[in-house]
């Protein structure tokens, strides 16, 4: 025997979020977005339509759901700060790889300045940023 209609509605659009996780392909995801939109746009025309408004339980389930949201909207806003920082970390991380690869460019020509004897073989930096010319 099938499920509930109310058993397979729930089951549904947890099977649709978890491919919405897990797919890799765009246009799928925006399709199983759409039709988790669909079930659960039909979900609540069952429920505003069958469920008695004036019992207190309905109210409290109202009112539960409501504050579950909301702190579902405050850990939303708390992983887009995480994903903004992650990006920002990765920015970072490219000027620091430039930088590497400038100051070893300039090592490695300090390097060849002293196999050619270069006043300044210490360092292969202008005269003013050299430490070994400073002294």
């Amino acid at each position: 025997m099938a499920n509930t209609l109310g058993e397979e509605l729930s089951a549904s659009l947890t099977n649709i979020t978890a491919l919405i996780l897990k797919t890799e392909s765009k246009s799928e995801r925006t399709r199983l977005t759409r039709q988790q939109a669909q079930i659960a746009g039909q979900l609540q025309v069952f429920v505003d339509q069958v469920v008695d408004e004036s019992l207190a339980e309905y109210r409290a389930a109202s009112n539960a759901l409501d504050a579950a949201n909301a702190e579902a909207q405050k850990a939303k806003a708390k992983l887009d700060r995480v994903a903004a920082t992650i990006k920002k970390f990765a920015a970072a991380i490219d000027k620091l790889a430039a930088l590497a690869a400038k100051v070893a460019a300039r090592v490695t020509g300090a390097k060849r300045a002293a196999r050619r004897g270069s006043p300044w073989p210490e360092c292969g930096f202008p005269r003013s940023t050299c430490p070994a010319a400073r002294s």
